[in-house]
Protein backbone atom coordinates (compact mmCIF):
# COMPACT_ATOMS: atom_id res chain seq x y z
CA UNK A 1 0.00 0.00 0.00
CA UNK A 2 2.89 2.29 0.87
CA UNK A 3 4.28 1.49 -2.21
CA UNK A 4 1.69 2.18 -4.08
CA UNK A 5 0.93 5.72 -3.16
CA UNK A 6 4.53 6.85 -3.77
CA UNK A 7 3.82 5.89 -7.66
CA UNK A 8 0.58 8.07 -7.33
CA UNK A 9 2.13 11.67 -5.84
CA UNK A 10 3.93 12.09 -9.39
CA UNK A 11 0.65 11.75 -11.21
CA UNK A 12 -1.34 14.04 -8.65
CA UNK A 13 1.26 16.21 -9.22
CA UNK A 14 1.26 16.30 -12.93
CA UNK A 15 -2.65 16.49 -12.88
CA UNK A 16 -2.59 19.67 -10.48
CA UNK A 17 -0.27 21.01 -13.36
CA UNK A 18 -2.32 20.70 -16.05
CA UNK A 19 -5.02 22.43 -13.85
CA UNK A 20 -2.98 25.32 -13.49
CA UNK A 21 -2.11 25.53 -17.51
CA UNK A 22 -5.57 25.01 -17.93
CA UNK A 23 -5.35 21.88 -19.66
CA UNK A 24 -3.42 23.43 -22.57
CA UNK A 25 -1.75 20.68 -24.66
CA UNK A 26 0.05 22.66 -26.05
CA UNK A 27 1.99 23.98 -22.56
CA UNK A 28 2.29 19.89 -22.13
CA UNK A 29 4.18 19.03 -24.83
CA UNK A 30 6.82 22.12 -24.49
CA UNK A 31 7.46 20.62 -20.87
CA UNK A 32 8.37 17.78 -23.00
CA UNK A 33 10.29 19.54 -25.41
CA UNK A 34 13.63 21.17 -25.61
CA UNK A 35 13.42 25.13 -27.03
CA UNK A 36 13.29 25.20 -31.09
CA UNK A 37 14.84 28.11 -33.52
CA UNK A 38 12.04 30.57 -33.24
CA UNK A 39 10.91 29.38 -30.13
CA UNK A 40 13.60 31.81 -28.19
CA UNK A 41 12.15 34.62 -25.83
CA UNK A 42 12.32 38.34 -27.16
CA UNK A 43 15.61 39.98 -27.78
CA UNK A 44 17.18 36.42 -29.21
CA UNK A 45 17.67 37.90 -32.89
CA UNK A 46 15.65 34.61 -33.38
CA UNK A 47 11.91 35.26 -32.37
CA UNK A 48 9.55 36.67 -35.10
CA UNK A 49 9.99 39.96 -33.42
CA UNK A 50 14.03 40.48 -34.36
CA UNK A 51 13.78 37.97 -37.08
CA UNK A 52 15.23 39.05 -40.61
CA UNK A 53 17.73 41.63 -39.31
CA UNK A 54 21.04 39.97 -39.80
CA UNK A 55 23.00 41.92 -37.17
CA UNK A 56 24.21 40.61 -34.65
CA UNK A 57 22.45 42.52 -32.09
CA UNK A 58 21.76 39.90 -29.19
CA UNK A 59 19.12 42.72 -27.49
CA UNK A 60 16.71 42.61 -30.98
CA UNK A 61 16.03 46.19 -30.65
CA UNK A 62 17.12 46.33 -34.39
CA UNK A 63 19.47 48.76 -34.23
CA UNK A 64 21.26 49.65 -37.80
CA UNK A 65 18.46 46.89 -38.70
CA UNK A 66 19.59 45.43 -42.11
CA UNK A 67 23.53 46.44 -41.88
CA UNK A 68 26.16 44.37 -42.00
CA UNK A 69 28.54 47.13 -41.73
CA UNK A 70 28.51 50.75 -41.07
CA UNK A 71 29.12 52.19 -44.22
CA UNK A 72 28.62 52.18 -48.25
CA UNK A 73 25.06 52.22 -46.86
CA UNK A 74 21.50 54.30 -47.39
CA UNK A 75 21.20 55.09 -44.31
CA UNK A 76 22.23 57.60 -41.85
CA UNK A 77 24.11 55.37 -39.11
CA UNK A 78 27.87 55.43 -40.15
CA UNK A 79 26.93 56.49 -43.82
CA UNK A 80 30.48 58.00 -45.21
CA UNK A 81 29.02 58.22 -48.50
CA UNK A 82 29.74 62.42 -48.72
CA UNK A 83 32.75 62.36 -46.50
CA UNK A 84 34.93 63.65 -49.29
CA UNK A 85 35.18 66.98 -51.22
CA UNK A 86 33.23 67.89 -54.15
CA UNK A 87 34.80 68.39 -57.88
CA UNK A 88 37.41 71.04 -57.87
CA UNK A 89 35.97 72.03 -60.62
CA UNK A 90 32.63 73.18 -62.80
CA UNK A 91 31.71 74.57 -66.38
CA UNK A 92 28.72 75.77 -64.29
CA UNK A 93 26.07 76.07 -61.31
CA UNK A 94 24.46 72.47 -61.79
CA UNK A 95 20.90 71.90 -61.07
CA UNK A 96 19.70 72.53 -57.96
CA UNK A 97 22.88 75.38 -57.16
CA UNK A 98 21.57 78.49 -55.85
CA UNK A 99 22.78 81.86 -57.42
CA UNK A 100 20.81 84.16 -55.69
CA UNK A 101 23.27 84.39 -52.99
CA UNK A 102 25.11 87.46 -52.39
CA UNK A 103 28.22 89.01 -51.64
CA UNK A 104 30.14 92.54 -51.32
CA UNK A 105 33.63 94.05 -49.42
CA UNK A 106 33.98 96.17 -47.01
CA UNK A 107 33.09 99.60 -49.35
CA UNK A 108 29.80 97.96 -51.27
CA UNK A 109 32.45 96.38 -54.15
CA UNK A 110 31.48 92.70 -55.54
CA UNK A 111 34.98 91.24 -54.94
CA UNK A 112 37.65 91.73 -52.30
CA UNK A 113 41.08 90.82 -53.58
CA UNK A 114 44.99 89.95 -51.47
CA UNK A 115 48.41 90.03 -52.28
CA UNK A 116 51.40 87.78 -51.36
CA UNK A 117 52.97 90.73 -49.42
CA UNK A 118 49.72 93.02 -48.09
CA UNK A 119 47.02 92.73 -47.88
CA UNK A 120 47.32 89.08 -47.07
CA UNK A 121 43.68 88.63 -45.91
CA UNK A 122 40.44 90.95 -47.02
CA UNK A 123 36.95 90.08 -45.30
CA UNK A 124 33.26 90.76 -47.10
CA UNK A 125 30.29 89.63 -46.38
CA UNK A 126 28.34 86.53 -48.46
CA UNK A 127 24.02 86.56 -47.71
CA UNK A 128 22.95 83.50 -48.28
CA UNK A 129 19.08 82.94 -49.17
CA UNK A 130 18.65 79.67 -47.07
CA UNK A 131 20.55 78.57 -43.97
CA UNK A 132 22.17 75.14 -44.77
CA UNK A 133 25.57 72.72 -45.97
CA UNK A 134 26.87 74.18 -48.99
CA UNK A 135 30.20 73.31 -51.62
CA UNK A 136 31.15 77.09 -52.40
CA UNK A 137 32.11 77.79 -55.92
CA UNK A 138 33.22 81.21 -57.66
CA UNK A 139 35.00 82.11 -60.19
CA UNK A 140 39.02 81.56 -60.41
CA UNK A 141 40.60 83.27 -57.53
CA UNK A 142 43.48 83.57 -60.14
CA UNK A 143 43.56 85.97 -63.24
CA UNK A 144 47.21 86.80 -64.29
CA UNK A 145 48.00 83.91 -65.80
CA UNK A 146 51.86 82.64 -65.96
CA UNK A 147 52.99 85.98 -64.96
CA UNK A 148 51.89 85.28 -61.21
CA UNK A 149 52.58 81.28 -60.65
CA UNK A 150 51.39 81.29 -57.08
CA UNK A 151 47.45 83.02 -57.13
CA UNK A 152 46.89 80.30 -54.12
CA UNK A 153 44.74 81.05 -51.31
CA UNK A 154 41.93 79.93 -48.61
CA UNK A 155 38.77 81.40 -47.65
CA UNK A 156 37.04 81.27 -43.79
CA UNK A 157 33.60 81.67 -43.37
CA UNK A 158 32.59 82.54 -39.98
CA UNK A 159 28.83 82.99 -38.40
CA UNK A 160 26.75 81.51 -36.00
CA UNK A 161 27.96 77.70 -36.41
CA UNK A 162 31.33 78.75 -36.60
CA UNK A 163 33.06 81.30 -34.93
CA UNK A 164 36.47 80.44 -36.27
CA UNK A 165 35.18 79.72 -40.16
CA UNK A 166 36.86 76.51 -41.17
CA UNK A 167 35.39 74.14 -44.31
CA UNK A 168 34.42 71.14 -43.47
CA UNK A 169 37.36 69.99 -45.72
CA UNK A 170 40.64 70.69 -45.66
CA UNK A 171 44.28 69.81 -47.97
CA UNK A 172 46.46 72.38 -45.82
CA UNK A 173 45.85 72.06 -41.72
CA UNK A 174 42.55 73.33 -40.95
CA UNK A 175 42.25 74.95 -44.50
CA UNK A 176 41.03 74.26 -47.59
CA UNK A 177 44.04 75.66 -50.42
CA UNK A 178 42.71 76.95 -53.64
CA UNK A 179 45.28 76.96 -55.96
CA UNK A 180 46.44 78.94 -59.42
CA UNK A 181 44.72 77.93 -62.03
CA UNK A 182 45.59 79.51 -64.73
CA UNK A 183 49.45 79.15 -64.98
CA UNK A 184 49.21 76.88 -68.01
CA UNK A 185 46.01 78.07 -69.91
CA UNK A 186 42.75 79.86 -69.07
CA UNK A 187 40.92 79.36 -65.56
CA UNK A 188 38.18 77.04 -65.32
CA UNK A 189 34.48 79.12 -64.55
CA UNK A 190 34.07 77.73 -61.79
CA UNK A 191 36.23 76.71 -58.74
CA UNK A 192 35.66 74.85 -55.17
CA UNK A 193 36.77 77.24 -52.61
CA UNK A 194 35.61 74.81 -49.54
CA UNK A 195 32.38 73.42 -47.88
CA UNK A 196 30.68 75.20 -45.23
CA UNK A 197 27.62 75.45 -43.07
CA UNK A 198 25.77 78.69 -43.63
CA UNK A 199 23.71 81.13 -42.03
CA UNK A 200 20.79 82.49 -43.57
CA UNK A 201 21.57 85.59 -43.97
CA UNK A 202 25.07 87.52 -43.52
CA UNK A 203 27.70 85.29 -42.90
CA UNK A 204 31.57 86.74 -42.96
CA UNK A 205 33.45 85.36 -45.55
CA UNK A 206 37.16 86.20 -45.46
CA UNK A 207 40.46 85.68 -48.49
CA UNK A 208 43.74 84.69 -47.06
CA UNK A 209 46.47 85.01 -49.22
CA UNK A 210 48.82 81.18 -49.40
CA UNK A 211 52.65 83.09 -48.99
CA UNK A 212 52.47 83.81 -45.23
CA UNK A 213 52.00 80.09 -44.73
CA UNK A 214 54.37 78.91 -46.78
CA UNK A 215 57.03 81.33 -45.57
CA UNK A 216 56.45 80.51 -42.29
CA UNK A 217 57.15 76.71 -43.46
CA UNK A 218 53.44 75.33 -43.71
CA UNK A 219 51.61 73.48 -46.76
CA UNK A 220 55.46 73.95 -48.32
CA UNK A 221 53.58 70.99 -50.93
CA UNK A 222 51.53 73.48 -52.97
CA UNK A 223 54.17 76.35 -53.76
CA UNK A 224 55.28 76.63 -57.30
CA UNK A 225 58.61 77.03 -58.39
CA UNK A 226 61.41 78.75 -56.88
CA UNK A 227 60.01 80.93 -54.06
CA UNK A 228 62.35 83.87 -55.73
CA UNK A 229 61.53 83.98 -59.08
CA UNK A 230 58.27 84.32 -59.74
CA UNK A 231 57.22 82.70 -56.30
CA UNK A 232 56.18 83.71 -53.00
CA UNK A 233 58.98 86.27 -51.93
CA UNK A 234 58.66 87.62 -55.81
CA UNK A 235 55.80 88.62 -56.87
CA UNK A 236 52.45 90.54 -56.03
CA UNK A 237 50.51 86.98 -56.93
CA UNK A 238 46.90 88.88 -56.55
CA UNK A 239 44.08 86.68 -55.66
CA UNK A 240 40.35 87.60 -55.36
CA UNK A 241 36.72 86.53 -54.55
CA UNK A 242 34.20 87.65 -56.81
CA UNK A 243 30.86 87.63 -55.66
CA UNK A 244 29.43 87.53 -59.14
CA UNK A 245 30.31 84.17 -59.72
CA UNK A 246 29.10 82.82 -56.50
CA UNK A 247 27.20 78.72 -56.79
CA UNK A 248 26.38 77.23 -53.59
CA UNK A 249 25.58 73.27 -54.15
CA UNK A 250 23.76 71.69 -50.99
CA UNK A 251 25.00 69.00 -49.61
Amino acid sequence: MHARSSTLLPGGALALLVLLLGCNENALNALNSPPQRGDEQEGDDDDSQASDDDDDDPTGDNQNEGDDDVSDDDDAVGDDDDDTPPPKELDACPDGGLTLAEFYGPDGQDEIYVLAYSPTEATGTLVSPIAGLFDVYDTSVAESGSSQMNETGFVRIRNSHSSQGEPVFANCGLDWLVMDTDNDGPPPNLVYVGTFDLDEGDNELTLYHFCPLYQQGYCTEFHTGDPNDNGCNDGPHSIHFNGQGLCLVPR
